[in-house]
């Protein structure tokens, strides 16, 4: 039997690992989207692209095949998601995941929401979003040397923990445009413009 690794964690079977309800959701949604099984010949795209490369291969088998549909549903949608960085969660629940592609078959230029502790991977580079990188699509610039001083993980969890400048200025701009000023000596109501 082959063994699987957890971190932190006990090792157990491979056969005990694919026996749950998150491999049930797999097959549900190759089944509904007509996509490959994983477990026939190029059912596994973006795991065998990847096997090599340290960041794909530490995932758990369900990360890898949630992986794997997101890649499938790009190639279905006629994107090379090898070629065209998609960004995509492992750890979320496919029902609940965007595979950055719209549904005229387009790449979108979206992100979608940046979370703490969860590591993005860009399908593209076959590794994960930079801490740099998670900050800037907060709208957050980030000096190199503050990148020098924190680690990729530390920069991650804090874009996850920012809200959006974009959702920010809008919230501001909304208060500023509907806020309304009194005039003590007349107690008249103006417009904060």
């Amino acid at each position: 039997k082959k063994i699987i690794k957890k971190k932190g964690g006990r090792a157990k079977p491979l056969s005990e690992s694919l026996n749950s309800k998150w491999l049930a959701e797999i097959i549900d949604i190759e089944s509904k989207e007509g996509l490959p099984p994983y477990d026939t010949r190029g059912g596994r795209p973006y795991s065998d692209a990847a096997k090599n490369i340290d960041a794909i291969a530490s995932l758990p088998d369900r990360a890898k095949l949630r992986l794997d549909v997101q890649c499938k549903r790009a190639i279905k949608a006629g994107i090379d998601p090898f070629g065209t960085p998609l960004l995509w969660n492992p750890a979320q629940q496919l029902r609940f995941t965007d595979s950055g592609v719209s549904t005229d078959g387009k790449a979108r230029a979206i992100a979608p929401c940046v979370t703490p502790k969860h590591e993005w991977i860009v399908s593209s580079r076959k590794g994960p979003l930079t801490g740099a990188e998670a900050l800037a699509l907060q709208g957050i610039p980030v000096s190199k040397k503050v990148v020098s001083q924190f680690e990729c993980g530390q920069l991650r969890d804090l874009a996850g923990n920012a809200m959006s400048t974009t959702v920010i200025a809008a919230a501001f701009l909304g208060i500023f445009l509907t806020a309304e000023l009194i005039d003590n000596d007349t107690t008249k109501k103006r417009s904060a413009l």
